[in-house]
């Protein structure tokens, strides 16, 4: 596949930059240095997501273009969250009822072959440009929490959720991982 055309550009993150083909699908493209591994994880974690049933752009495959490695999502119209509560304040309390209950949603769903949220934290942590005290410290407090094998989206907020037509869509689930939800951890530590 070569380039997408860059009129054809959606939006841009840390990672990758996203854009439009034709057919009502979508590329997300990894920046250049991106490493290959970050891209086939968040297939296989979009695989399982996609078979969970949860509202998630459905998975097409992925490609390479340019060099650069990708996913073929399809298109979610309609505007991200964070844009509709701004044009339609008087909408909030629906927008927010409608994000708990997603999430709510997706932390019902059993997923023992993701990644471990915990596990990923203590290589941030161990990776971070802290101090070996306050390192020993957090990887301390990490160790007491719970590891849980329920989905955790690891990254939702209003600009990753989609208004579409039949509600809200959950997007970009790179940082997808298996967690204990903090109402388990406080009904198993209380």
């Amino acid at each position: 596949m070569t380039l997408p055309d860059p009129s054809t550009f959606i939006a841009e993150g840390a990672s990758a930059a996203v854009y439009r083909l034709d057919g009502g699908r979508v590329l997300k493209l990894c920046h250049e240095g991106v490493d290959p591994s970050i891209i086939r994880r968040e297939y296989v974690t979009a695989e399982m997501i996609q078979a969970t049933g949860l509202p998630a752009a459905r998975l097409f495959g992925r490609c390479e273009a340019g060099g650069r490695q990708g996913i073929i999502y399809s298109e979610i119209e309609g505007p991200n969250l964070l844009h509709y509560i701004w044009r339609h304040p008087h909408w909030v309390g629906w927008a927010m009822r409608a994000m708990a209950q997603l999430q709510a949603h997706i932390h019902r769903q059993p997923v023992p072959m993701l990644r471990s949220r915990k596990a990923i934290l203590t290589e941030d942590i161990e990776m971070a440009p802290i101090g070996a005290r306050l390192r020993a410290a957090a990887i301390d407090r990490l160790d007491q929490l719970g590891e849980g094998d329920m989905l955790s989206h690891g990254d939702l907020h209003p600009a990753n959720l989609i208004v579409s037509g039949e509600g809200l869509v959950a997007i970009d689930w790179s940082k997808a991982a298996r967690a204990m939800p903090a109402p388990m951890w406080c009904a198993a530590r209380c």
